[in-house]
């Protein structure tokens, strides 16, 4: 049985998303396979590693909005997408703090720290 996660999110959040997706699954090791774009709409991302297949579907909904729609046979997908989620957050909030003054900006780094500590790897399994 397939897992599943699917959303709609304005269409920024999608492309900010979409981007982390990859660059989480590329420094894992996937395989990408990407049939559409954002200039035509709607968009298609196959991600294979071995046995282990993610893919993400994106749909426009008007002008403003998209359904975003993560599968996988072989990993649980609401562990990853929160991971991911988690690390984009981190990473968003990295340039802010290096330009933020201590002693404010050790807790912006303790909250980043915090971020990727508690998200923890989803994708073990046949490689």
């Amino acid at each position: 049985m397939p897992h599943s996660y699917q959303v709609r999110v304005p269409t920024d959040r999608g492309e900010a998303f979409e981007i982390a997706l990859q660059s989480y699954l590329r420094e894992r090791g996937f395989d990408h396979m990407q049939v559409g774009s954002w200039l035509s709409g709607d968009a298609s991302h196959e991600f294979r590693r071995g046995e282990v297949h993610v893919s993400l579907g994106i749909l426009t909904e008007g002008q403003t909005d998209c359904t975003l729609s993560v599968q996988s046979d072989t990993v649980e997908i609401e562990p990853l997408v929160v991971h991911v989620l988690m690390e984009q957050a981190a990473a968003s909030l990295e340039p802010h703090a290096q330009a933020i003054a201590e002693p404010s900006r050790g807790a912006v780094q303790k909250l980043i720290g915090h971020m990727r500590a508690s998200s923890e790897e989803v994708l073990s399994g046949p490689s």
